[in-house]
């Protein structure tokens, strides 16, 4: 179902952001977004999913979102800053939750949001890729049969080397629709992606190398499989959002900026809340 209003896409927010002209419709592609997100999670932890116009709400109601403290997360889409927060204050939330504003026809609205008591912490652009374009084969050999074990090793590795971590569960590898890819040096995990089927669309997610072996083009591999699987099995485009630092590895991939996401909390960044998200890049001036 699709739980966000139209609207035709226009000039984005943010400082960096390049408009793209691609099909499906921006709700449609937000919609795959949140729902790709939505089919990981429930795979590893209950989670309600509920729509509380104009806000798509995500609610864990034991574990917290990716095991973390987070207990709900908000999407909305071009929508009015004062009718968002009423939203999700009709729902009573805790005190660790937090927005996720996705944006095009309007620019970015943080003097608004923090008005009404909400900061901003980090902001990602939401990028698409048109998988009906040539696709270049990987460069390393990338492994799409995973059993727990080999998901575990790589999920041990990466909280030694501190990376990002990212488990797997037995039902995400049981799920005919969740693409799991994995890269081996030496007969270890090194690198590992996950992707989600859902009719057209390839949700992507959870792309990660391990710090010792970054600047290989190992993502970049991984990447190409989830592609190449996905466009086999009927996907024609790709979505996800990007920190900054992969952003730049998915531009020169073919992905275009769509729109741009950003993320609000209820208390300030300097604040115990927000542990868990990254910040905001602070300006600095010179004297």
């Amino acid at each position: 179902m699709d739980r966000f209003r139209s609207c035709t896409p226009g000039k984005a927010g943010s400082d960096n952001w390049v408009m793209t002209i691609i099909p499906p419709r921006l709700a449609d592609a937000v919609d795959q977004f949140v729902t790709g997100f939505l089919h990981l999670e429930r795979a590893m932890r209950p989670v309600d999913d509920s729509a509380v116009p104009p806000v798509r709400h995500l609610h864990w109601p034991e574990t917290g979102r990716r095991g973390e403290r987070w207990t709900d997360e908000y999407f909305a889409l071009d929508a009015d800053p004062a009718a968002v927060i009423a939203a999700i204050r009709s729902t009573n939330p805790g005190p660790h939750h937090f927005l996720s504003d996705i944006y095009s026809s309007r620019g970015r609205a943080r003097a608004m949001y923090q008005a009404l008591g909400y900061h901003l912490t980090v902001f990602e652009p939401l990028m698409i890729l048109d998988l009906s374009h040539p696709l270049k084969s990987p460069r390393h050999h990338v492994e799409d049969s995973v059993d727990l074990a080999v998901a575990r090793r790589l999920t041990d590795a990466q909280i030694r080397e501190h990376g990002s971590v990212r488990p797997t569960s037995q039902t995400q590898i049981d799920d005919p629709n969740i693409l799991l890819e994995i890269i081996n040096v030496g007969g270890e995990p090194v690198a590992g992606g996950k992707g989600v089927l859902l009719g057209d669309a390839l949700y992507v997610s959870d792309i990660s190398t391990l710090p010792s072996h970054r600047k290989q083009g190992l993502a970049a591999s991984i990447m190409t499989a989830l592609h190449a699987t996905a466009r086999d099995r009927g996907a024609h485009y790709a979505v996800l959002s990007a920190t900054e630092m992969a952003a730049s590895l998915y531009r020169t991939m073919g992905y275009q900026e769509l729109a741009q996401i950003d993320f609000y909390s209820p208390a300030p960044v300097d604040t115990d809340y927000t542990a868990e998200l990254p910040r905001a890049p602070r300006k600095t001036h010179r004297a």
